[in-house]
């Protein structure tokens, strides 16, 4: 857990000086993603405990 928490900013960093502009765009559209999903389990979970 602690090498994983260690690597993610490190690839970020990278990913955003190495690819400027389309590093900022990749990492836009992977916090989108992540956005929606949750989003979209959440509104599951809702769901499901409405219908209890």
């Amino acid at each position: 857990m602690a090498l994983q928490q260690a690597i993610g900013p490190a690839l970020v960093t990278i990913a955003l000086v190495s690819w400027g502009q389309m590093g900022w765009f990749a990492l836009a559209l992977v916090l989108a993603a992540g956005a929606l999903a949750s989003r979209r389990l959440g509104g599951r979970e809702l769901a499901r405990r409405r219908s209890s």
